[in-house]
């Protein structure tokens, strides 16, 4: 419901389980997102070559829990969406960043949100978003879009930060020019928003740090003396600016964990990291690959920091290898706010997210079997679908690519399995994770599938196949007379084609190697066509 809700302070009184620390309806939370910031650049992952100084965020690690396998969408505005509303993106329409040239729709103003189930739940808790959005636009409200979702409070900047310094501050729809650090801003922002609530509280704080531009920050809040701070210079050498703001973002974390501890409320607060998605190829640190990072599928875009510290967590300074996706701190932050998501989910709105509490309290090491993020909305050669078990990952794009990867021998992805032969594990792992993933994509709307706007169905038996096939062709509307089939392989080079009339045919696939996966395209004669995916037995 959108409907603005009286702050009132209630006692509850709630029996639980000895032991189980997740369902405490007075613990605040504080979930804090980074932009563009990688593993590769936090030394308590271990993964980049030089990462930034964060002796606060260390601190967070050394209290709580460091995850290793947490996913994020590839890109800002998806993940926010899919924290915002624990709903996938192609249920919200959100799978690239929202505006740029072609005007990507921002975040339908219907969804049922975070401090929507909050305000249903817990109406005693106080809710704020402080710091970058990027998901609003013309439709949902522009500058009021943030409060539209449910947020009692917002202050902050509605897009991308095109100046650190001086930039445009929306506060509850009143947009007005700010001559501050925006980082700074933030944090005084977000004390100053603490300082006036009375009672438990929720509070989104998303900062534009370490996006680009990459202005040197203000000199006390970094330790890159050395660096001149000129255009030319962050152009020609934009690594130690980048870090710089990653330094300046800490310190200001610092600030506010000092501030939640001089007022009592530190020990009382649960307090969630992330990063938004991978780092920004101009910047990504070996052994990760620019071309692997932002705005792509790989790891390298979509394995990103999770650190979770505070009350919820038992046995804290571990790491987990649990599969988590930042979608599931939508479900996490209202069970530890008390709130029973089934009971106040508007019906037939599917929530996608899950709680992963019970690694918090350490009493499971995991609660997902599969993690799966998407990209749409860009090139077709980027678009697509990911998804991995604790040890394989499947990459779907939607020009009908398909890579695999066994991420516990090749973590950086080097070597798509599906160029030879699978193993009966690799095997049996791509029919899973395949499965899976199309028993997901079964509950996406037609419009934002692959194949959208074709007039074609193409059905293949068998599959899996044995030396040969047969294509049975349905097409809406004036059938075509003719046909062209393409059978490739994934790396997109055609093994095999050829044309038929009528709506079915029968394909030779002896010659082909067993156990490899090959891609079957039908094209008719005005071009429209579909592809579907085939293993050879």
């Amino acid at each position: 419901m959108k409907t603005n809700y009286l702050k009132i302070l209630v006692l509850v009184m709630l029996v639980t389980a000895v032991g189980n620390v997740t369902a405490q309806p007075s613990q605040n939370v504080l979930v804090i997102i980074a932009d563009d910031l990688g593993v590769d650049y936090l030394s308590v992952y271990g993964e980049g070559s030089d990462p930034a100084p964060t002796p606060n965020l260390d601190q967070l690690a050394n209290e709580g829990v460091l995850f290793q396998n947490a996913w994020a969408n590839p890109a800002c505005s998806p993940t926010r969406a899919a924290l915002l509303t624990g709903r996938y993106g192609f249920r919200t329409g959100v799978g690239a960043p929202v505006g740029g040239l072609s005007g990507r729709p921002g975040i339908p103003a219907d969804e049922y949100t975070l401090p929507d189930a909050l305000s249903d739940g817990q109406p005693a808790y106080a809710n704020a978003c402080i710091g970058k959005w990027h998901l609003a636009d013309e439709n949902n409200g522009g500058e009021s879009n943030p409060n539209l979702m449910g947020f009692d409070f917002y202050t902050g900047l509605l897009a991308g930060q095109d100046n650190y310094f001086t930039w445009d501050k929306t506060t509850n729809g009143v947009t007005a020019v700010v001559s501050n650090y925006a980082t700074t801003e933030n944090v005084d922002d977000a004390i100053a928003w603490l300082d006036q609530v009375q009672g438990p509280w929720f509070q989104w704080l998303a900062f534009t740090n370490p996006h680009t531009p990459y202005h040197l920050p203000p000199v006390a809040l970094h330790g890159f003396d050395d660096l001149p701070g000129t255009n030319r210079d962050i152009r020609q050498n934009p690594i130690p600016y980048f870090k710089a703001s990653i330094e300046a973002m800490d310190i200001e974390i610092g600030r506010l964990l000092d501030y939640l501890r001089s007022t009592g409320q530190y020990d009382n607060t649960t307090i969630f990291f992330v990063g938004d998605n991978g780092t920004n190829s101009r910047v990504v640190q070996a052994p990760f690959d620019p071309d692997r990072a932002k705005i792509t599928l790989y790891e390298g875009g979509v394995n990103v920091p999770l650190i979770v510290a505070g009350p919820a967590v038992v046995s804290g300074g571990r790491t987990s290898g649990a599969l988590v996706h930042v979608i599931d701190i939508f479900s996490t932050s209202l069970e530890l706010m008390g709130v029973d998501l089934e009971a106040v989910n508007p019906p037939g709105n599917i929530i996608d997210a899950q709680s992963f509490t019970p690694v918090l309290n350490n009493t499971s090491t995991g609660t997902r079997e599969w993690v799966f993020t998407e990209l749409f909305g860009l090139d077709e050669a980027s678009n697509g679908k990911a998804m991995r078990n604790a040890s394989w990952k499947l990459i779907r794009f939607d020009d009908g690519r398909e890579e695999f990867y066994n991420l516990i021998t090749d973590v950086f992805e080097n070597n798509n399995l599906l160029t030879g032969t699978l193993s009966t594990a690799a095997l049996n792992n791509y029919n899973a994770l395949s499965g899976q993933l199309d028993q997901l994509l079964q509950s996406a709307s037609s419009a934002l599938l692959s194949n959208k706007g074709s007039t074609v169905d193409l059905h293949v038996a068998p599959n899996p196949a044995d030396d040969f096939i047969s294509l049975e062709v349905e097409e809406v509307g004036i059938a075509s007379e003719s046909y062209s089939y393409f059978v490739k392989d994934m790396l997109g080079v055609i093994v095999k084609n050829g044309h038929f009339n009528g709506r079915s045919f029968t394909v030779d696939l002896s010659d082909l190697e067993s156990n490899k996966v090959y891609l079957v395209e039908i094209k008719t004669t005005s071009g429209q066509g579909t592809v579907t995916r085939i293993l050879k037995r």
